[in-house]
């Protein structure tokens, strides 16, 4: 990221221009003011997915997978939801793959509220001394 802030002020200098008030991080104009669109990003994915063998991966996997993975590691769905900038409610119908690990020790929580306590015995009325 730092990388990619550097590149858009050394641009803005080359160019001379100023960089506007607040620019966009991925912008390929010299001003910063004018972002990326979609396909650009989609087109160096791909890119980068052939060159590792990886063409079944879509994009879109890896928000998943980092919501998910997230989820399993104990972070909470708002919390996951909110670094991929999703709604939380969106995000709990979508991305709540595999959390297993997490889902069982959520299970035997509610299992140990619910589960009857084991009777106690007074020692007097029960004959016991």
């Amino acid at each position: 990221m730092r990388a990619q802030i550097a590149d858009v002020e050394n641009r803005s200098k080359l160019a001379r221009v100023e960089l506007v008030d607040d620019p966009y991080v991925f912008t390929d104009s010299a001003d910063g003011s004018v972002p990326w669109q979609p396909g650009v990003i989609t087109r160096y994915f791909a890119r980068m997915r052939e060159r590792v063998g990886m063409s079944h991966l879509k994009f879109h996997d890896l928000r998943k997978f980092m919501e998910t993975y997230g989820q399993e590691m104990g972070y909470s769905i708002t919390q996951v939801a909110m670094r991929a900038g999703h709604d939380p409610s969106v995000a709990a119908k979508h991305y709540s793959g595999r959390v297993t690990e997490t889902d069982r020790a959520l299970a035997n929580a509610v299992a140990s509220l619910l589960a009857p306590s084991p009777p106690v015995l007074e020692p007097s009325r029960h004959g016991i001394a």
